[in-house]
């Protein structure tokens, strides 16, 4: 997979297969999950989203869909609209928890 540091979004190769794990983090409200956000935002092995909360799974049903929709959308409007890509990073992180 080539890409280089100024990439803005998922590089072409990117597939399924080599989805990095998705971190997601989960609290109730004012018990520090903005600050651990941007601990991990700062973490070089970490892509964390461009908003902290951006809630798409319970904004898309991917239920009717077939595998390959599955992830065209998933790329499309979650990967490449919410993280900027970095072939370097590990792991991908968000807040949502819906």
């Amino acid at each position: 997979m080539a890409a280089t540091g100024d990439d803005q979004s998922a590089p072409p190769a990117f597939a399924l297969e080599n989805l990095p794990p998705l971190l997601c983090i989960a609290g109730a409200p004012r018990c520090g999950t903005t600050s651990l956000a941007e601990f991990l935002r700062c973490h070089p092995d970490v892509c964390f989203s461009r908003i902290k909360e951006p809630h798409f799974f319970s904004r898309f049903d991917l239920g009717r869909l077939n595998d390959s929709e599955i992830w065209s959308t998933v790329r499309r409007s979650y990967l490449d609209r919410f993280f900027r890509w970095d072939a370097q990073r590990r792991i991908i992180a968000e807040g949502s928890v819906s």
